[in-house]
């Protein structure tokens, strides 16, 4: 594709002439196996694209309403109770993703339920997690029990190595 590293799987479209050579026998450049990202990565008329689902179609179709769908208002995470760890997906940070995943798989392996808050999503829920933490810098992960601070990760891993993991939770 023109510009694009993501393509259809055997698309060529857009790189007529251009061939990789190796050992000395000349290859057209592979294409990653990936869906396209946007309309502009394969030809005009999208061969071997299947067209997204409109509102106008989903509604023309039998037994459905006439109304565009629409995602239900989103519940702020405080209203919820229960165990929540405040993580982000979107982080350059090395630390925070290891401090992430290590939460989460030490909750995971000890069977604990909770809910994952992805601040990435909303500054709403950052500056709640902040509120939370009482702290106006706090970053990911920071754990909370329904609404009140159980501790970040430093305060996390201490709990888990003096086997105190329920009580930090406020499970206990």
């Amino acid at each position: 594709c023109v510009g694009r590293v993501l393509c259809l799987p055997g698309h060529r479209r857009g790189r007529e002439g251009a061939t990789g050579v190796r050992g000395g026998v000349a290859q057209a450049p592979p294409c990653l196996s990936v869906p396209p990202i946007g309309p502009d990565c394969c030809d005009a008329g999208g061969a071997g694209r299947k067209p997204l689902p409109s509102a106008a179609a989903a509604s023309s179709s039998p037994g459905t309403a006439a109304t565009a769908p629409t995602s239900p208002p989103r519940p702020s995470a405080r209203s919820m109770s229960g165990l929540r760890v405040y993580s982000t997906s979107v982080t350059g940070s090395r630390e925070i993703k290891s401090q992430q995943s290590e939460v989460t798989r030490i909750l995971d392996g000890k069977r604990i339920q909770y809910q994952l808050v992805d601040i990435s999503q909303d500054n709403a829920l950052r500056e709640e997690m902040r509120a939370l933490a009482g702290n106006p810098k706090a970053t990911p992960p920071q754990i909370v029990n329904g609404d009140q601070y159980c501790g970040d990760y430093e305060l996390f891993v201490e709990a888990v190595e003096q086997n105190t993991l329920q009580e930090f939770l406020k499970l206990a």
